[in-house]
Order: structure tokens, then sequence, then C-alpha cells
């Protein structure tokens, strides 16, 4: 119950909801219901694709970012050949090379370029890491983390109608 409240709380102070409402149905509504008033704000550039790709993009980067908590608990027990595995596991292939360029097909000029670049950012991690230099493995791993953050500030995705 404790939780509860702290959750009704917090979505109170973040504007999510009113301090007099149901908080069963605001919470519902707050986190659920599609807000499309965002993009209006939203200064970065759009990709735009179709739901399909869009989904199977987020659960890509969703992935990803699995992939980067196998790395920090592996650095944190200095698991090197875990570190190679997992960085390995998002570096480039032949299949995430064509699907950077299929994504990023018709969208903003370097938005494939800094998708191919994040891939050859995780293989410098894997290779990194068979350095067994702990700081070489941070510098690696910082580096792909803000090929993530730089591509999350510059670019959103914008779900348009699939192309006959």
């Amino acid at each position: 119950m404790r939780k509860v409240r702290a959750a009704v709380r917090f979505a109170c102070l973040a504007g999510l909801l009113s301090p007099t409402a149901t908080p069963a149905a605001d919470i519902g509504h707050a986190l659920l219901a599609p807000d499309s008033s965002h993009d209006l704000h939203d200064a970065r550039e759009p990709v735009r694709m179709p739901a399909h790709m869009a989904a199977r993009q987020k659960a890509n980067m969703r992935h990803h970012l699995d992939i980067v908590s196998t790395v920090v608990a592996a650095l944190g027990r200095e698991d090197y050949p875990a570190i190679a595995a997992a960085a390995s596991d998002m570096g480039t292939t032949p299949e995430t090379t064509a699907m950077c360029r299929h994504m990023g097909a018709g969208g903003p000029a370097d938005f494939t370029t800094r998708a191919l670049a994040f891939h050859a950012s995780a293989d410098r991690l894997a290779a990194a890491s068979g350095t067994q230099d702990r700081s070489k493995v941070l510098a690696a791993l910082g580096e792909t983390l803000q090929a993530c953050t730089e591509c999350h500030a510059r670019f959103r995705q914008e779900i348009v109608a699939p192309q006959p």
C-alpha cells in the first residue's frame, strides 16, 4: 500500500494526476493512454516508418539495453570473455548492416551512418575486452552508450502508413 501511495504522490508531483483524482483511473489513463501532444514539442528529427518496423526497431533497442546490462554486470566480475560475447551480439554483421540501411532508407541523411557507427562501437567494445584492461573497456562502453544517447537525442520514430 505504501508503494501505491508513493506512486500516486509521484504522479501528482509529475503532473500525471490531479491530487483530487481517482488514483486507479488516472494512473491507468496517464500511463496507458496515447498522447500525441508530446510530438508537437519534440524537435528531434523524425524517422518515418510503418508500425511493424518501429516495433522491430524498439525491440532491437531493448535488446541492446539488455546487452549493455550484461556487459556492466560482467565488467563488475571482470569476466572479459562474457563482455566480448555480449558486445559481439550487438556488433556489426551483414544482417545488422542491411537492417540499419533498410530502417534508415528515406530517413534523415545521417541516420543510417549513426546506426552503423553504433554497431561499430560495439565491435570496439568487444575488442577492448580482449585487452582485459578495465579502463579501456569502460572507455569503449562509454563510446557505445554515447552513440545511443546522441541518436536518441537527435531522432524519434514517426509512424506512417505502410507503402503498398
